[in-house]
């Protein structure tokens, strides 16, 4: 099992209706999300960038680098996210090395599609 498949039971889950903005480029960056069914788009002035499906997050990069978000995340069909805030997630990289390596190999393969 991964790290992201151990988020499945987070308590705090949250069902999206298609098409409902979930946060805004430029928002604060107070939480990250797994993706639990569905597809969620991430945005970036305008333009497609990444579409997140299930068992996979988004989000996290505002709670490493405390910056603002750096794009829009909008339910692209119906999904339920698990809401990770910024004590669980400290607390999952300090207490489980393979989530903290699991969030690094997300960002890392998702820079290098950019990159390509």
């Amino acid at each position: 099992m991964s790290a992201i498949q151990l988020l499945r039971n987070e308590k705090d889950v949250i069902a999206i209706p298609a098409g409902q903005t979930i946060f805004h480029d430029g928002d604060p960056g107070d939480a990250m999300y797994v993706v639990l069914e569905g597809v969620v788009q991430i945005v970036h002035n305008g333009k497609w960038i990444e579409d997140v499906e299930a068992g996979s997050i988004f989000g996290e990069m505002a709670l490493i680098d405390d910056q603002p978000r750096s794009a829009s995340a909008i339910a692209k069909t119906n999904v339920q996210v698990a809401r990770v805030d910024q004590k669980r997630f400290e607390f999952l990289v300090q207490y489980s090395p393979f989530f903290a390596v699991e969030v690094m190999r997300i960002m890392a393969r998702r820079l290098r599609q950019r990159l390509n």
